[in-house]
């Protein structure tokens, strides 16, 4: 199966109303995971101008900084977009047609908390010479090992 016809099952799979659905972070790897765990198991919601927020700050002459926040807009969107385009392609994994918020539906023992704390493990257990490719792959086993496990 390519990956363009994984990510259109992923995308369009029924999913349960009912379960711990686990909201991934706003990352680039949030969109790995969801393709490891697969059809059924996550939904998609697709990121559009003005359906997020953004920070903004500028540092001020004075040394200071102005912050604050706005919607999304396309320019937000095609650039979050192509940097997630570069990220799967450096880990060896086609990227979805979009760019989306992904919810998890995880096992009623995972919290997201736990979720992030084994993902951020995941580069120390590595090494320096840990490639794209085979970060990639520890992630992929990692939640498959989370939301697919074997049975006995």
């Amino acid at each position: 199966m390519s990956g363009d016809e994984r990510w259109a099952q992923i995308i369009t799979a029924e999913t349960p109303r009912d379960g711990n659905w686990i909201d991934l972070p706003e990352d680039l790897r949030s969109t790995l995971v969801a393709f490891a765990a697969g059809p059924g198991l996550v939904r998609a919601d697709e990121v559009r101008p003005g359906t997020g927020r953004v920070r903004v700050e500028v540092r001020t002459s004075d040394g200071g900084a102005r912050r604050w926040e706005r919607h999304l807009d396309e320019d937000d969107v095609a650039e979050t977009y192509a940097e997630l385009v570069t990220y799967l392609h450096e880990a060896g994994v086609a990227p979805p047609p979009r760019w989306y918020r992904w919810s998890l539906l995880a096992p009623e023992e995972l919290t997201a908390e736990d979720l992030e704390r084994r993902l951020n493990l995941l580069p120390e257990q590595g090494g320096d010479r840990m490639t794209s490719a085979q970060y990639a792959a520890r992630v992929c086993d990692l939640v498959t090992g989370l939301v697919r496990p074997s049975v006995p």
